[in-house]
């Protein structure tokens, strides 16, 4: 193509396969030459490489061929440039792939017809063995005696399937007892899923299964039964796709910094404790903390001894919990700790141990931080029987333990809500006060605020 993007030349093969003259077509654009012009979402990326100068790759489009049918091509190009470095346009290579398009789409009706007659075998021979092994997914056929037809190279290569094994006539049970061997199996008795499998073979409805096997892999099959009694399936390697669905299902349930559960993750938990207590008796425990003089970390050394801090903090957070309920971050400073069938007994341990942990020094990459942490408990269902209530509770109780001095912990008790009440307009006085002090006073060196 030329710097207008209009085709100037092509080869001698293209008569034969387009069924077109080339000089009909000299001065057209490729948009002009297709069979779906009108088609704005297909060619808005091509456009975009064409308008960018970029080479393009397996681009693949419907062409107004010469007997009035469309042919899909396949073509790739890279851009020309001439010795001043100005885009002279293009030049391309393009391929024919209607038959494989055709191939993929009635892959099943054309095995039946390959079975049926050997003359047509004959003409439908190249075009079936470069469809079927230039498929991304594994393909295999088994007749109505669980015997191999055919399978293509991506399923050999998925199972490590030697080449006896790949030849018809091969029966399921040989296959099945190569995977045992291989250990490409399932975390299952391998007996089991052998005999498993063997009687999902007989089954006459199409299906899909999920099979994780234990190297970590994991495959989509999707079944579909012929009518002589056999079997079409596809087998599709999914593990980097399941792998990105984990992590991002994770990331919605966890703080980005910690790694800890986040604020959804744990109102879940809280729900199913509350749950769990109301439905068995049993109490359960909620930790609400709050780190002391976290604020002055950041402004002292900035936010990213700040984040780094706030790692070492879940780490303690973690050990001392003892993976005895959810450690989560709720935002900031403030974490929380859910301990289902808890004691008040082995609450207050716990609040103990967490204050004693985290009130520890900390190096944070050559930085001495002293912080402190306070913390509040509720119980439920005693303190509160939803998760707002029992929220609150704790909140309450952290709000008293800051105000005896922190570094401490407090359980909820009742009248707190009064008081609460109270003090909180009077807190947000002072917080402003706090904050109006360190502005007047900023820049007079180490003056007090209070």
């Amino acid at each position: 193509m030329d710097a207008n993007l209009r085709f100037s030349y092509f080869s001698g093969p293209f008569e034969q396969v387009t069924g077109v003259a080339p000089t009909a077509l000299i001065g057209r654009t490729r948009l002009e030459i297709s069979a779906n012009f009108d088609d704005v979402d297909h060619w808005r990326e091509h456009f975009a490489d064409l308008d960018a100068h970029r080479p393009f790759r397996d681009f693949v489009y419907p062409f107004k061929h010469g007997d009035g049918n469309s042919r899909w091509f396949k073509i790739s190009g890279r851009p020309r440039f001439d010795d001043g470095d100005t885009f002279a346009g293009y030049l391309g290579v393009g391929t024919d792939i209607t038959a494989e398009r055709a191939a993929q789409q009635d892959l099943a009706g054309a095995l039946e017809e390959v079975r049926e007659t050997n003359a047509r075998l004959e003409r439908q021979n190249l075009q079936f063995d470069a469809a079927l092994n230039n498929m991304s997914p594994g393909l295999c056929m088994f007749d109505g005696d669980e015997r191999l037809v055919v399978c293509n190279t991506p399923y050999t290569k998925m199972y490590g399937l030697t080449p006896e094994l790949t030849k018809p006539g091969t029966t399921l049970r040989e296959m099945l007892d190569h995977r045992m061997a291989a250990g490409i199996l399932p975390d299952m008795d391998p007996e089991e899923h052998i005999e498993q499998r063997l009687e999902l073979a007989k089954s006459r409805e199409r299906r899909y299964d999920l099979l994780e096997l234990r190297d970590g892999r994991v495959f989509s099959i999707v079944v579909e039964p012929m009518p002589d009694g056999g079997w079409l399936a596809t087998h599709e390697d999914i593990t980097d796709r399941k792998t990105a669905e984990a992590k991002i299902a994770h990331m919605a349930r966890h703080d980005p910094l910690t790694d800890l559960a986040n604020r959804a993750l744990f109102r879940e938990r809280l729900n199913d404790g509350l749950a769990c207590a109301a439905r068995e008796g049993n109490e359960m425990a909620m930790l609400c903390l709050d780190l002391d003089y976290f604020k002055a970390v950041n402004d002292t050394h900035g936010h990213p001894i700040g984040d780094a801090l706030l790692i070492m903090v879940a780490e303690r957070l973690r050990s001392s919990a003892r993976e005895t309920g959810t450690v989560a971050r709720l935002g900031g400073d403030e974490f929380a700790v859910l301990m289902p069938g808890a004691t008040p007994k082995l609450a207050s341990s716990l609040a103990r141990r967490i204050v004693s942990r985290l009130g520890e020094p900390y190096d944070v990459d050559g930085h001495p931080v002293d912080i402190g942490v306070s913390v509040g408990v509720a119980m439920a269902p005693s303190d509160g029987g939803s998760s707002d209530q029992i929220l609150r509770s704790s909140d309450m109780a952290l709000y008293r333990a800051k105000a005896e001095g922190r570094g401490t912990y407090c359980f909820f008790e009742p009248g707190m809500d009064a008081s609460m009440q109270m003090r909180r307009p009077l807190r947000a006085n002072d917080d402003e006060t706090s904050t109006t002090r360190e502005f007047t006073l900023e820049g007079a060196g180490n003056v007090s605020t209070w």
